[in-house]
Order: structure tokens, then sequence, then C-alpha cells
């Protein structure tokens, strides 16, 4: 309250723009793509690693196939578990 009785007024709180929130959902929506395409190609790429280790002529292109397909996997999870874009993340 000020000397004369009447409310002080209260700051601006910072809402984010309608577009900023658009931008936000829409970088949300590619995330979540991009992460199941990576579970994907992880899904086909340890299938085929996977028979050609199990295979009588493995070789190191198996083993290497086995291991992107894991990683790719890996990251694919990970995206879906946070696919929110950072605070600071500027580009768009």
């Amino acid at each position: 309250m000020t000397e004369h009785g009447s409310p002080q007024p209260s700051e601006p709180t910072h809402e984010p723009a309608a577009e900023e929130i658009e931008r936000r959902a829409r970088q949300v929506r590619n995330n979540k793509r991009q992460s199941w395409i990576y579970l994907a190609v992880g899904a086909v790429l340890v299938v085929l690693g996977v028979m050609g280790v199990m295979a009588d002529d493995r070789g190191i292109l198996d083993w290497l196939m086995l291991g992107l397909g894991v990683l790719n996997l890996v990251i694919g999870g990970m995206g879906l578990r946070r696919p929110e874009p950072p605070l600071g993340d500027s580009t768009g």
C-alpha cells in the first residue's frame, strides 16, 4: 500500500507470447518424432546385428551394427523421457 491508502501497482507477470508457446510445442513434437525414428532404426539395427552375430561368418560389421543399434535405442529412449527443449534454447 502507498501512503494514500491505494494499492501499489503489481509488477507485470512475464507470460510467454503465444508464438513462443507454439514454437516450444512444435519443438517437443519434433523431438518426439525424432526419438521414435531413433527407436525404429535402433530396433532394426539390433535385429540385423543379432542375426549377423549369431551367423557362422560374423565379422566386425555385425558387432558395429549391434553397437549402433543399441546406441540408437538409448538415444531414442532418452529423447522420449525428456522431449522438452532446454529453456535457454533459442534455436527455432
